[in-house]
């Protein structure tokens, strides 16, 4: 078989305004501090071709059927993004306590523009404006064979070279200045896997896999462009110093299939990093976070999943069924050492970072999904209830004398109602969220953001099959 695709991603911002306001005795007043007042424009476009082939040859090893699987692809991507910003500036005695209260759109009004007042002033980074490629070709052999009565191997290896090129352009270039740092991220890598099937039964296995994995570096991540991030008012950073991330993987589960349609599987797994990428607050006046690679870190945990028509309960029950998983998560970050980054204006830095202990970016201890779905066939009626929760995870990691920015952990409820009326033609009805939680963010256990993801609610008609 083959494949080969073209496609092409368009976004424009024409006019996006932000503005800071700072509370003071029960009112809000205006406040100039990091891009307050600025009014940002971004036209960006992204094409991408994509194309691979695959042969599959059957064999037999040992008088046991197998099957030997070669394959190669190759990967393009090209981005141009064009910014501008313009700020509103403070000049003078204007821009006073009465004036700071307005909103935004009573506040940036001809009348307040002057030489005591506000200045429209370029505000545009040197960074803003840059083009950016990403190659990656790559090639594969597999194997699937029975090598023994009841063991199943499936191995193989996958060769990767990528490369990830970000060249940032300066709109406004002066004399004497320090050029531009960009990126340019090329590695070949080669990535084995193994996995064994050893059938205890004919509903029973075990099953035991190896692989190595990588994790790279979005081109966003990896280009010194900076953008706000609204829900906390932090200034975000790309970080052209980023490296690619490289996972060793271990898995070894149990699984047994106790009546169609039902399961019930005991995991455990074991994952070694080498520079996983996380979220760090850098040393600043600002409030400003960037993409850093950590030294190392090591996920291990279990995983039980249960899968059941409750019809093995009564036969009343028979549309029902009910899947559930929860998964426990140890995690260590090995974070001591010097980590590097890119701050505008200043250019590539690093800062020292004492070891500690503490959970990789971004991962939750435990996580908890439940299911039930509803199947009528003769009614053509399907319905859903699905519920997750995770725990409590770091948000972004701070220096060892600042508290870690942690994201509380919460729950969400989800249903989906689908009706089948004719053979090609279906209603459906999806409720998100419904309870409501709000997302928080707290630091040192203080509550330093918060916002509520509110609820959704969808009708849809589907004609045809």
């Amino acid at each position: 078989d083959w494949r080969a695709s073209y496609t092409r991603a368009e976004r424009y911002e024409p006019n996006t305004r932000e503005s800071l306001y700072r509370e003071f005795n029960g009112q809000f007043f205006w406040d100039d501090f990091i891009q307050s007042g600025s009014v940002f424009h971004q036209d960006m476009v992204d094409d991408g071709m994509s194309g691979g082939a695959n042969l599959k040859v059957p064999f037999t090893l040992r008088g046991l059927p197998a099957t030997l699987q070669v394959g190669a692809s190759a990967d393009r991507k090209d981005r141009d993004a064009y910014s501008r910003r313009f700020r509103f500036r403070p000049q003078g005695s204007d821009i006073n306590s009465e004036v700071r209260a307005l909103e935004p759109d009573e506040l940036f009004q001809p009348q307040y523009i002057s030489p005591t007042g506000f200045e429209i002033q370029e505000a545009t980074f040197r960074t803003d404006n840059y083009t950016a490629s990403e190659d990656i070709d790559a090639a594969y052999v597999m194997m699937d064979a029975e090598i023994l009565p009841r063991l199943r191997l499936v191995g193989g290896a996958r060769v990767e070279r990528s490369r990830q090129l970000v060249d940032p352009t300066d709109l406004f270039p002066q004399a004497g200045q320090t050029p531009l740092t960009g990126a340019d991220l090329e590695r070949t890598q080669v990535l084995p896997a193994i996995n064994l099937t050893l059938n205890l039964g004919e509903a029973m296995n075990i099953r035991a896999s190896a692989s190595q994995t990588l994790a790279r570096p979005q081109l966003r991540e990896l280009a010194p462009f900076s953008f706000a991030d609204y829900a906390g008012g932090f200034l975000v950073v790309g970080n052209p110093e980023l490296d690619v991330s490289r996972i060793q993987n271990y898995d070894l589960r149990w699984e047994w299939f106790f009546q169609p349609g039902a399961l019930i599987a005991i995991s455990g797994f074991y994952k070694d990093f080498t520079n996983p990428i996380e979220v760090q607050v850098l040393p600043s006046t600002e409030l400003i976070k960037t993409w850093v690679n950590a030294p190392s870190a090591q996920n291990y945990g279990t995983e039980i999943e249960l899968r059941a028509p409750l019809s093995i309960f009564a036969d009343g029950l028979t549309p029902f069924t009910a899947n559930a998983n929860i998964t426990l998560v140890q995690s260590d970050v090995d974070a001591g050492g010097l980590i590097r980054y890119y701050l505008p204006g200043t250019g590539a830095s690093e800062i020292t970072v004492l070891e500690r202990n503490r959970a990789l970016q971004g991962q939750s201890p435990y996580v908890v999904n439940a299911g039930l779905s509803y199947f009528n066939e003769g009614s053509n009626t399907t319905a859903t209830v699905l519920f997750n929760r995770f725990g409590r995870r770091i948000d972004a990691v701070n220096r060892e004398a600042t508290p870690d920015i942690y994201e509380e952990g919460r729950s969400q409820l989800d249903v989906v109602f689908e009706q089948r009326l004719r053979d090609n033609l279906s209603f459906k009805l999806s409720a998100g969220r419904l309870l409501g939680n709000q997302v928080l963010f707290t630091q040192g256990g203080d509550p330093v953001r918060s916002y509520d993801t509110g609820r959704t609610f969808s009708v849809s008609i589907k004609v045809g099959s």
